[in-house]
């Protein structure tokens, strides 16, 4: 696979094979451009939001051609990938999806053939991961097949075509007559790159998280100690003259309570001497 991929080139599309034919848009010279028309773009657009926790899956139908300048894709329609395998950060095209595409390209293209496949990448951006670059070189493997890729939740877009038996993102594509331009150098399989920044996201997260509950801990701590705080200051500048207060009373009441007590046992003694036969 590897020699066979190092020939796989936009620079060795044969143009003999090609129909003349004029770009559709307004365009500086690339070696291969790539237009899709307005309504094609809008389709592949709304299939991709229709989800936006697992990826999602078509291919691109449309015709290579040739004009003064070189050789063009045109992509002319987009079918779902019904019954594929989805996951979070993975999309498989499975045999029932192979069925139904060819049955739809019969019927609805059948002048047509497959230029490319879209998938989406819902919140990780528009690159192509190991397991995209493989469905790529075994499935979409000729110099004209390309690759595009949406990001629904961040709108980023990316095309991606052959180049030196690599997948590259592109510089520019078309979308109806305006021109789209992409980050210049950057390749396919920077999904390491991704999974560093998405990993560094999450790190920053979970440290953020624990901040916060440490936060909310000291000041639960930070309340209890004022309160205790507040609570020994009430006691010591306000309550003396209370407990003072209350020291005095039950002194009176003991001290009333004592008196009375005697009192009744000294009548109680001088009524018994009176009744004594002696007295």
């Amino acid at each position: 696979m590897a020699d066979t991929q190092e020939a796989i080139d936009i620079g060795h599309i044969a143009l003999g094979e090609l129909r003349q034919a004029s770009f559709p848009a307004a365009e500086n010279w690339e070696l291969f451009r790539v237009h899709f028309p307005s309504e094609v773009h809008a389709a592949i657009l709304k299939h991709a939001v229709e989800d936006e926790e697992v990826e999602l899956c078509g291919v691109l139908v449309g015709e290579v051609c040739k004009d003064e300048k070189g050789p063009f894709l045109t992509i002319c329609g987009a079918i779902r990938g019904e019954h594929a395998s989805h996951q979070a950060a993975q999309v498989t095209f499975t045999q029932e999806t192979w069925a139904h595409i060819h049955r739809e390209l019969d019927l609805l293209y059948p002048d047509k053939r497959i230029v490319g496949w879209y998938h989406t990448h819902p919140g990780f951006g528009a690159f192509l991961s190991r397991m995209d670059l493989f469905i790529h070189e075994n499935f979409f493997n000729l110099p004209w097949q390309v690759a595009f890729v949406i990001d629904p939740r961040s709108g980023e877009e990316g095309a991606f075509c052959w180049k030196k038996g690599k997948v590259e993102r592109m510089r520019h594509y078309w979308v109806g007559q305006e021109e789209r331009a992409s980050l210049e150098g950057v390749t396919a399989g920077a999904g390491d790159l991704a999974k560093k920044v998405r990993d560094l996201e999450t790190g920053l997260e979970a440290f953020q998280n624990h901040f916060r509950r440490r936060l909310r801990d000291l000041s639960w701590s930070l309340i209890a100690v004022v309160i205790v705080f507040g609570l020994m200051l009430l006691w010591l500048f306000t309550l003396p003259s209370v407990r003072e207060s209350g020291w005095n009373r039950i002194h009176f009441f003991w001290s009333t309570h004592q008196g009375g007590s005697d009192a009744g046992r000294q009548d109680s003694d001088q009524l018994g001497r009176s009744q004594s036969p002696g007295g």
